[in-house]
């Protein structure tokens, strides 16, 4: 292993933990107050549909990353509604740090 790697993975651990302790997560009231057995959640995942009123505002988003030749990188944003794709945007970058393999994926 490389000291320098060691030490710079610390810093990111650090920074991680100091992130974290600024997350504030509030229970959905509505969510609590109903009965969630396994097989409840799964009726109810079968039974979903994106047409449901219910469901209507319900976003997804995600980000991914690809790496190029050299510290060539480039981000790629979406949004979906509906399974529909109604924001994209991408972003060519140079890393400025080494790219550790499944890092955030193991932390």
């Amino acid at each position: 292993r490389i000291p320098i790697m060691d030490d710079l993975l610390a810093k990111w651990r650090q920074e991680q933990l100091e992130i974290a302790e600024q997350v504030e997560v509030k229970p959905d009231e509505e969510y609590l107050n109903q009965q969630h057995t396994l097989p409840a959640i799964l009726r109810d995942y079968r039974a979903h549909s994106w047409s449901d009123t219910k469901h209507h505002d319900k976003l997804v988003g995600g980000v991914d990353i690809s790496f190029g030749a050299g510290n060539h990188a480039i981000a790629v944003y979406v949004i979906l509604k509906h399974c529909e794709v109604i924001y994209q945007d991408s972003l060519a970058f140079e890393l400025t740090q080494p790219y550790v393999s499944s890092y955030l994926g193991a932390s």
